[in-house]
């Protein structure tokens, strides 16, 4: 695994610092997505991860692989209100630059039920592009990120409903994607 990590090392480039979250760099490995392939990404951990990065779909299916530290991944699956958080779903367009999206669309409410899992160095994970999740990388923690081809213009995202009210919590600061 070390010489895998010494590789990509010298292989990345084009970072992307605070990819959503402080302390998180996106390292570009290779750029298939302008040729609708998808793409090859490292995401580093470069502190102890402060914030939660709010639940959410991609346009891609993706896999995988932790190269050191550890992930804790948490798919969010639609469920009986009984056993579920209630949230507003919203549809994201993205723009084609990182951070930037069309404003955000209300397209329905919904509860939903979280399961964690936590996947070590090693280990792989994936998801197809309709799954929503939250995600928490360890300080330390190298994930090599294989993106496929675009399957939608847009992804879901929630925000909590309490008492009826939507909590507006999205938002991209200054401080995200700097490069």
């Amino acid at each position: 695994m070390r010489e895998l990590i010494e590789h990509l090392n010298h292989q990345r480039h084009s970072p992307l610092r605070n990819y959503i979250v402080p302390g998180l760099i996106s390292w570009r490995i290779s750029a298939g997505e302008s040729a609708g392939v998808g793409s090859v990404r490292m995401f580093e951990m470069t502190r102890h991860q402060e914030m939660a990065v709010m639940p959410h779909s991609h346009r891609f299916n993706f896999h995988c692989l932790v190269l050191t530290g550890e992930v804790q991944n948490t798919i969010w699956s639609p469920c009986h209100e009984s056993v579920g958080d209630f949230f507003e779903e919203y549809d994201l367009v993205y723009t084609g630059t990182p951070g930037l999206y069309e404003a955000p669309r209300a397209a329905g409410r919904n509860h939903y039920q979280p399961r964690t899992d936590t996947f070590k160095t090693g280990q792989t994970y994936g998801m197809e592009a309709t799954e929503v999740h939250s995600i928490r990388f360890s300080k330390g923690a190298k994930v090599l990120f294989f993106e496929g081809p675009a399957l939608a213009m847009s992804s879901v995202m929630l925000q909590p409903v309490v008492d009826g009210v939507t909590i507006e919590q999205f938002k991209v600061e200054p401080w995200m994607f700097q490069t």
